[in-house]
């Protein structure tokens, strides 16, 4: 998902180790008012979460992770 700001360039959605936090982020959201992206924080949660540190480094696999929400009725 890209958006563009008022001055034309693109934001990109991809989150990028962010050396300063020591955690995931997206590159151009420090540079935004909050009030613009209400969600952005709980996006940020979500993308440091042990779940998703788990996706990135193949211990669960997206399969397995459907699969688990399939037997649990979620």
């Amino acid at each position: 998902m890209e958006t563009r700001n008022e001055a034309g360039a693109e934001r990109r959605w991809v989150w990028e180790w962010d050396e300063e936090s020591q955690s995931y982020a997206l590159p151009w959201a420090k540079y935004v008012d909050p009030a613009e992206y209400p969600g952005l924080p709980f996006l940020n949660l979500m993308q440091n979460s042990p779940l998703a540190e788990a996706l990135r480094t193949g211990e669960i696999r997206e399969s397995d992770w459907d699969a688990w929400m399939e037997r649990n009725g979620e």
